[in-house]
């Protein structure tokens, strides 16, 4: 009989880490969904088409050695982007580096809404 027992128990344990993991995973991939959703609303801008207000904080496309690269920076005007490590993007180019699109930034989640532990849910 004490083996049904273990047995029993370890398939309930199994069963509560199975659902909190599937529950984790819900959450994740709908987190995900909707910054995605976020992210299409906010379409790249060419440098070229429009240049963010003075001032902005931007998530900016740049090009360097034939390879595109994505830089959280500020534009602080005459077409120059300041990023936090004191590098500078231009749209002319510098160091061979040229700002070609920019975007405002994505809304940061709610952090009351990312899950910082096991979260077990019965289903209903």
């Amino acid at each position: 009989m004490r083996e049904e027992e273990l047995r029993a128990y370890r398939n309930k344990a199994i069963e509560k880490d199975r659902r909190s993991i599937e529950n984790r995973l819900n959450h994740a991939f709908n987190q995900g969904y909707e910054i995605g959703r976020q992210m299409a609303k906010s379409s790249w801008i060419a440098c070229s088409d429009k240049l963010p207000e003075v001032g902005s904080e931007v998530l900016v496309c740049y090009e360097f050695k034939k390879k595109r690269y994505v830089y959280i920076a500020d534009f602080y005007g005459d077409g120059k982007f300041h990023g936090l490590d004191d590098e500078y993007l231009t749209t002319e180019g510098r160091k061979h580096r040229k700002a070609i699109a920019w975007m405002p930034m994505p809304t940061p989640p709610n952090m009351s809404e990312i899950p910082t532990g096991v979260e077990v849910r019965e289903n209903e």
